[in-house]
């Protein structure tokens, strides 16, 4: 029940540090995140998100200038396959991998090598697309995700209630493979990760467009979390 004061002494030292030098860091940390926007925007085959303005100077609201979104599509690449290559190979890690994004985020700690290493390592992949002969961007790597959520948000069309989350975890269970759930109520919650939304509550009936989903994200290179099952090749379902 006592304080840390280790994690005391920590944040007295960074209050320390923002209320003498914050400005200065800051400014150099958004400096470094516009060059690797700046520099990254120079590749071809990339596709960089740039700040959105949320509003004016008093509204309290714009975007986060040290995150940087890249589309990797592209290169011929998922985000997942990128990201793999990046952190294995060239030692550049991301923030969040998805379906065609990597997102970094630009710290006060990173130094200038860290830009240079990014930049060098996205061009490294660039170069491996030109040279390579499975280099087409992916147009799509995911079809069916992208049009079934916009139709889940419009029509309710995925995974109607059957049961309430209790009632589901409380009924009687049984496991049946994937390809066999749609229909089923769901007995547990499966959540895709990224984004770390769960796609499927329990006692939600399980419609073939949400197996589909799971299947994409997985083949993708994505994690599945909430399944006691974790290749996800089974689901627990209300018998």
């Amino acid at each position: 029940t006592s304080p840390s004061y280790l994690l005391l002494a920590s944040l007295d030292a960074a209050r320390c540090q923002m209320a003498t030098q914050g400005y200065e860091l800051m400014q150099r940390t958004l400096d470094r995140a516009n060059q690797a926007r700046t520099q990254l925007q120079q590749i071809p085959s990339l596709r960089i998100f740039n700040p959105v303005v949320l509003g004016d100077s008093t509204s309290g609201f714009e975007s986060d200038r040290t995150r940087l979104t890249v589309d990797v599509t592209g290169l011929g690449l998922t985000g997942f396959e990128a990201d793999n290559i990046l952190h294995t190979q060239l030692g550049v890690t991301a923030e969040l991998p998805t379906q065609r994004h990597l997102t970094f985020i630009i710290s006060l700690g990173n130094t200038q090598v860290d830009i240079e290493q990014l930049v060098q390592g996205f061009q490294h992949l660039a170069k491996a697309r030109d040279r390579g002969n499975n280099g087409a961007p992916i147009q799509n790597p995911v079809p069916s995700i992208f049009s079934e959520v916009k139709q889940s948000h419009t029509s309710e069309a995925i995974n109607p209630k059957s049961l309430t989350p209790r009632a589901a975890f409380l009924a009687p269970k049984k496991t049946v493979a994937i390809a066999h759930a749609a229909y089923c109520i769901s007995a547990e919650l499966i959540c895709p990760y990224p984004p770390g939304i769960p796609l499927i509550m329990p006692g939600e009936v399980i419609l073939p467009e949400a197996i589909r989903m799971l299947q994409d994200i997985l083949s993708s290179g994505g994690v599945i979390t909430g399944c006691s099952d974790i290749s996800v090749q089974t689901l627990q379902v209300v018998d």
